[in-house]
């Protein structure tokens, strides 16, 4: 038995014959160990004579390097001919259970890799991947065997043959604790006792089956009686009196397996917004005959927790009312006009506010339609034109669409004017990427063919 080194690694290779039928012949002043060896599996699953074991020598020595290692800050990888884990299989050494159970004790211990067991196995524990590799004497027409690429966070063995290829992760031990952190350290409103603040990071990923987070420290010095720990996440403990403190500072300290402590100081803080309004009210046009509803849910995110009052002001109340409920405001229409409404969203609370104002226009569909739009209220120019047209017109209601057309009736240009009030418009038709030629402009009003007017482009 030997080891070597490869940069942060120390290889140790085994010699599983030292105790065996044959040790009186190889190693003749082991002969009583090998035999009191023996007699100790006799009627077990791994009683066979093709099996062999590890000497008190040998495990001393084991032992050293182990120690060594560990100390020099090496990870350790052991080759042996013979099995030691799975337990419970025909092949496996005669002390097999000695040694699995002297690797645990140094966490530096990443693979124990072997063969004999020609059907080969694979098993975990304690941190340790155990490897039995498929005999090449099972194939009688290829080869078989494996490939380990050793990277610092993995095993990966590249089978060929009948050896399957693995991914086997561990745990560099070695490697210095990266900076404690929490994913969020912010509190707003709506958290109570009972809730989810953050997760605890060791670097920049969660590892609560690495890792021990605790609360610590003086609590006349922190707050940690607010707080408590469940695996890797920060829960609130007790409902806060955000009026009387806004920030409050806890220590937590974290021990990973091997023991190693560090500690870090947060401070969470009060967040006082207490709503977000997402979107803004644009500007509503309806039909004295219609009422209009505005979704509260949508516009608002209300973190308070305390409630939002929802108010509205209406400039002229002659043309518009309003009825607030729960989660909407309704706008009931009273006569035709114009007028500007301010919506307003306070919390509870903090009398903070939010406020949005928009326009809303009424208009008379009864009314409205009795007039008919004619071709002669119209005025395009200029014409000829050569990068911009313009449409004069008058609308008492309805909408509009003009559709440009070359001679081959194709459709160079569009566009719309939709739910118009009663008024004057001007509508622009860029025509810069035309060519020059004779185009027809067709109007169309409430989706009914009103005129076509000739356009000449130059």
């Amino acid at each position: 038995y030997y080891d070597f080194k490869i940069g942060h690694l120390n290889f140790l290779v085994l010699d599983g014959t030292e105790m065996g039928e044959y040790t009186s012949v190889l190693h003749p002043e082991l002969a009583d160990e090998a035999d009191s060896m023996r007699q100790k599996v006799v009627g077990q699953i791994n009683d066979y004579e093709w099996n062999g074991g590890i000497g008190r020598a040998q495990l001393s020595w084991i032992e050293q390097k182990l120690e060594a290692s560990y100390s020099a800050n090496q990870q350790v990888i052991l080759y042996c001919h013979w099995p030691v884990f799975p337990y419970n299989t025909s092949k496996n050494l005669w002390n097999d259970t000695a040694v699995v159970t002297l690797l645990e004790k140094y966490p530096n211990v990443i693979a124990y890799i072997n063969g004999h067991n020609h059907e080969g196995n694979y098993g975990f524990k304690s941190g340790i991947h155990y490897i039995n590799q498929i005999a090449m004497v099972e194939t009688e027409e290829f080869n078989s065997f494996s490939i380990l690429d050793i990277y610092p966070d993995k095993l990966v063995t590249r089978g060929y043959g009948l050896n399957p290829d693995r991914i086997m992760t561990y745990k560099d031990i070695f490697k210095e604790f990266e900076s404690l952190s929490l994913s969020d350290t912010i509190l707003h409103y709506y958290h109570d006792s009972g809730d989810y603040i953050g997760s605890l990071l060791i670097g920049d990923e969660i590892n609560s089956n690495d890792y021990k987070y605790y609360l610590i420290g003086d609590t006349s010095l922190f707050d940690n009686n607010y707080f408590k720990i469940t695996g890797d996440s920060l829960f609130l403990h007790s409902h806060l009196n955000y009026e009387n403190k806004t920030r409050y500072r806890i220590k937590v300290g974290v021990i990973d397996y091997s023991f190693d402590t560090i500690s870090e100081v947060f401070y969470i803080e009060f967040d006082t917004t207490v709503a977000i309004q997402h979107t803004k009210i644009n500007d509503i046009i309806l039909s004295i005959n219609d009422m209009y509803c505005i979704s509260l849910d949508s516009l608002f995110t209300d973190f308070s927790k305390h409630g939002l009052a929802y108010s509205i002001e209406i400039a002229n109340d002659d043309i518009l009312t309003s009825a607030i409920s729960e989660n909407e405001v309704t706008l009931v229409p009273q006569q035709v006009g114009s007028t500007d409404a301010c919506l307003a969203a306070r919390d509870i609370y903090t009398t903070y506010s939010l406020y949005d104002t928009f326009n809303v226009s009424v208009f008379d569909s009864a009314i409205s339609t009795v007039h008919s739009v004619s071709s002669d209220e119209f005025s395009i120019y200029p014409n000829p034109a050569k990068t911009l047209l313009i449409i004069h017109h008058s609308l008492y209601m309805g909408s509009l669409k003009f559709v440009l057309t070359n001679l081959h009736g194709q459709q160079m240009k569009s566009i719309s004017r939709e739910h118009q009030i009663p008024g004057e418009y001007f509508t622009e038709l860029q025509l810069n990427e035309l060519q020059a030629g004779l185009y027809y402009l067709e109007i169309w009003h409430n989706n009914s063919h009103l005129t076509t007017k000739k356009i000449l482009i130059e």
